[in-house]
C-alpha cells in the first residue's frame, strides 16, 4: 500500500481544521504525561509536514512504522466517519446498517430493527435500491430471532420483487442512456439514415416506457435525459429544451452526481440552442457550483468536461451577441489553457473546443487563425475520430472564409472538396441537406468580383439556410449550429464585420423573442 505513495501522508494534509482538532481531541489529549503511541507520534510528524520521519523524533524502532502507518490510517478514517455521520445519505444508511448488525451479535434484535426501520425510509426516500434489497435481507434474518415477526415473508418477498423491478427498470433507462451519449459524440446532430438508427435504439426502443410507466424518479431523470439528447440531435429543440428543464429538479434523488451535472451540461445546451443565452450563463455558473459542492473538481477528466463546457457555450454566446471586445478576452484565456493543459482535456471535448475557437476568431476577425484552427482539427482527424457534423463545418466553412478574404479563385475548388466529402455518405441528400445544395452552386464558377452576382448569390445562400430552420419543428427562427451562417452571409454582402452583423442580428432577436 505504501510503496509507491504514502496516503498516509496524503490524508493529513487534506484534513481541515475541525478534523484535526477532533483527532487530536480522540488520539491526544489522553496521552498526557507519558510517551504516546507511534502512530499518533507519526501524525504529529505528518502535521509538521515532514515528508521524512526522522528517527530520534520516534520512540520504537523503524521496523514498527509500517504497522504504525496502518493503525493512523485506520484511526484517522475512524475520525472523518464519526465527524460525518450524517453527511451523505450513504454514509447514514451504512452507519445504520452497522448499527443493525452489532445490535444483532448482542443478542438485541428488537433494537436492530429500530435501526433498521431508519435507514430503510431514508433509503426508499432517495430510492436506494441496492441498500433497500440489502435492508430486507437483515429483516428476514432479524425476523428469525424476534419473539414477534415485523411481517411475513411472503410480504418481504413481494416488496423484493417490486424492488427489482424498479431497478432493472433503472438499469435499462442507464444503458438506453449511454448509449445515446455514444451516438451523439459518433454524430452529433442526426439525420437521414442516422436520425433513424437513434430512435430504434432510444425513443421507439421496447425498454422506452411511457412517462406514467416510470416506476422511479431514477426512470424519470433517464428518461427526460434520452429525449433531451434525442430532440437536440434531430433539431427539434423546443422539446429538448422542455425535456432538459426537468433534469434540474432532480438534485435530492439517487441520480449520480456525474450524471446529474451532465444533466446541467444538457439544459445549457438546450438554453443556447433556444437562444436563451441569459440561462446559458447561469447554467454555467450552477454547474460549476454544483462541481464543487460534490468534489467533482478532484477528477482532473471531469474537469476538463466542465472547461469544455464552459468556454463551449461562453464563446457561442458572446459570438452570437456581437461582443466582440469580451469574446477577444475570453477566447485568449482559452488559448492560455489549451497551452498549459491541453494534452489533459478529452479528445471529444477538444474538438468541439476547436470547432467552436475556428469560429470565435472568424468572429474576431482573426481570419489567419480561423484558417489555422481549421488545419489542427484535420490535423486531429488523423489521430481520432472526428464527429461528423464538426468535420462537415470544417469543409463547409472554409468555402466562406475564403469568400470573406475574397480569395474567390479558391472558392469552386473548395466547394468541390466540400461536395467529394459530402458525397461520401450514403444518405448526402438528406445528411446534407443544408450544406450540399449550398456546395452545388458554388462549385459552379461565378463572377465574385461583381457585387450585383455577389449578392445575388449570398441571398440564395441566404434562402437554403433560411427555409431549412423554418422547417424545423422545434425552432424559434434560430438554429445555434445554422444561424450563425446567415448572419456572416449578411456580413459578407454589407462588407461589415461579422460582431457588428451579429450585434444587429441580436437586437432583433431579442425583440422576437
Amino acid at each position: 500500500m505504501y510503496k509507491k505513495k504514502d496516503y498516509v501522508s496524503d490524508l493529513v494534509s487534506s484534513l481541515n481544521k475541525d478534523e484535526k482538532r477532533q483527532f487530536t481531541l480522540l488520539y491526544g489529549e489522553s496521552f498526557k504525561g507519558e510517551a504516546p503511541p507511534l502512530f499518533y507520534q507519526l501524525y504529529s510528524v505528518y502535521e509538521n509536514d515532514k515528508s521524512e520521519l526522522p528517527k530520534n523524533k520516534l520512540t520504537i524502532v523503524a521496523t514498527s512504522i509500517t504497522s504504525a502507518k496502518r493503525r493512523l490510517y485506520h484511526n484517522l478514517l475512524r475520525t472523518l466517519r464519526d465527524m460525518n455521520e450524517n453527511s451523505s445519505t450513504d454514509i447514514f444508511i451504512q452507519n445504520k446498517l452497522t448499527n443493525v448488525e452489532l445490535l444483532y451479535n448482542h443478542r438485541l434484535p428488537e433494537q436492530s430493527v429500530l435501526e433498521l426501520n431508519k435507514a430503510y425510509s431514508e433509503a426508499q426516500k432517495f430510492e436506494k435500491f441496492g441498500l433497500m434489497l440489502q435492508l430486507l435481507e437483515w429483516e428476514k434474518r432479524l425476523n428469525i430471532v424476534l419473539p414477534t415477526p415485523t411481517r411475513s415473508l411472503s410480504e418481504i418477498k413481494k416488496e423484493e420483487r417490486e424492488i427489482l423491478k424498479k431497478f432493472s427498470q433503472q438499469l435499462d433507462m442507464e444503458t438506453m442512456y449511454s448509449h445515446i451519449l455514444e451516438l451523439k459524440r459518433e454524430i452529433g446532430y442526426a439525420k437521414g439514415k442516422d436520425k433513424r438508427r437513434v430512435e430504434n435504439a432510444t425513443i421507439k426502443s421496447v425498454l422506452m416506457p411511457k412517462e406514467s410507466e416510470c416506476l422511479s424518479n431514477n426512470a424519470r431523470f433517464y428518461r427526460h435525459y434520452i429525449y433531451s439528447i434525442y430532440y437536440w440531435m434531430t433539431f427539434n429543440h423546443k422539446e429538448a429544451y422542455t425535456h432538459s428543464r426537468q433534469l434540474i429538479e432532480y438534485d435530492q434523488h439517487n441520480i449520480q452526481p456525474n450524471d446529474y451535472i451532465h444533466g446541467i451540461f444538457q439544459h445549457i445546451t438546450s438554453s443556447v440552442c433556444m437562444g436563451l443565452f441569459a440561462d446559458t450563463l447561469n447554467g454555467i455558473s450552477l454547474a460549476e457550483a454544483f462541481t464543487s459542492q460534490y468534489r467533482l473538481n478532484q477528477s482532473l477528466h471531469f474537469s476538463s468536461i466542465l472547461f469544455a463546457y464552459h468556454v463551449n457555450y461562453k464563446m457561442i454566446v458572446l459570438n452570437y451577441m456581437g461582443e466582440q471586445r469580451q469574446l477577444k478576452d475570453f477566447v485568449q484565456k482559452v488559448e492560455l489553457r489549451l497551452r498549459d493543459s491541453g494534452k489533459t482535456i478529452p479528445a471529444e471535448s477538444l474538438q468541439i473546443i476547436l470547432a467552436n475557437l475556428m469560429v470565435s476568431y472568424m468572429g474576431l476577425d482573426l481570419h489567419d487563425k480561423a484558417v489555422e484552427t481549421r488545419k489542427r482539427l484535420l490535423d486531429l482527424k488523423k489521430k481520432i475520430s472526428i464527429r461528423l457534423d464538426i468535420l462537415t463545418d470544417v469543409y463547409f466553412f472554409q468555402i466562406f472564409i475564403l469568400m470573406q478574404e475574397k480569395s474567390y479563385e479558391l472558392i469552386k475548388p473548395a466547394a468541390e472538396s466540400a461536395l467529394r466529402f459530402f458525397r461520401k455518405n450514403d444518405d448526402a441528400q438528406k445528411v446534407f441537406e443544408v450544406e450540399m445544395p449550398i456546395a452545388l452552386l458554388l462549385a459552379r464558377p461565378h463572377n465574385y468580383e461583381d457585387k450585383k452576382v455577389l449578392s445575388m448569390l449570398l441571398v440564395k445562400c441566404r434562402k437554403i439556410v433560411v427555409e431549412y430552420i423554418a422547417k424545423l419543428k422545434g425552432t424559434i427562427q434560430f438554429q445555434e449550429h445554422y444561424t450563425r451562417y446567415v448572419i456572416w452571409f449578411n456580413a459578407i454582402d454589407q462588407g461589415i464585420p461579422f460582431h457588428q452583423a451579429a450585434r444587429d442580428w441580436y437586437k432583433e432577436f431579442k425583440k422576437t423573442d
